[in-house]
């Protein structure tokens, strides 16, 4: 299996850091076949857009918030860990799902508050079907610990109360 480069985990952090989420987002992006990269976050019935970063648009900062029950975020929390959708036309997971037209490859890690309860997702997202590489998710989990780091300081999400940010993970109606 393909290794990441030496300390790229370290290179990401700096790069929030010094520059702020969206720049690592950015730095992430230039590692997947994946159009768009984004941070999004539970809340109450919503999956809430924290950044996101679109190669063919690189001005957008911010995505769309969706539906709990229409997010594939959901599935990513459902599954624990991490997700990957390489086709969404031909996936049976996702008969009747509200974006299985429009977003037909997915991938993504779960995020974690400091108690270890499901934050959100670090994801990344194409309009065309396509495989993730097993190397995009060495870095996605790389780059994990800054992105929590991240929403838990500079984002004060660590503040707050986390029960208004942890979505129960319903299942779907």
């Amino acid at each position: 299996m393909p290794k990441l480069p030496l300390h790229w985990d370290y290179h990401f952090e700096q790069q929030i850091q010094a520059r702020g989420l969206f720049a690592g987002l950015s730095l992430l992006n230039a590692t997947s076949c994946h159009r768009f990269t984004g941070v999004y976050r539970f809340e109450g019935d919503w999956v809430k857009s924290v950044h996101l970063f679109d190669r063919k648009n690189p001005d957008l900062r911010v995505g769309e918030n969706v539906r709990w029950r229409d997010s594939y975020c959901m599935l990513t929390a459902q599954a624990g860990d991490r997700c990957e959708i390489r086709d969404s036309l031909a996936d049976a997971r996702l008969q009747g799902h509200a974006a299985r037209q429009a977003v037909q490859s997915y991938c993504a890690v779960l995020l974690y508050t400091r108690a270890g309860t499901p934050l959100g997702t670090l994801c990344q997202f194409d309009m065309k079907p396509q495989a993730t590489p097993e190397l995009t998710f060495g870095y996605l989990n790389a780059a994990r610990p800054a992105v929590e780091r991240f929403l838990w300081t500079k984002a004060k999400l660590a503040s707050r109360s986390e029960r208004s940010l942890i979505v129960e993970h319903k299942q779907p109606a």
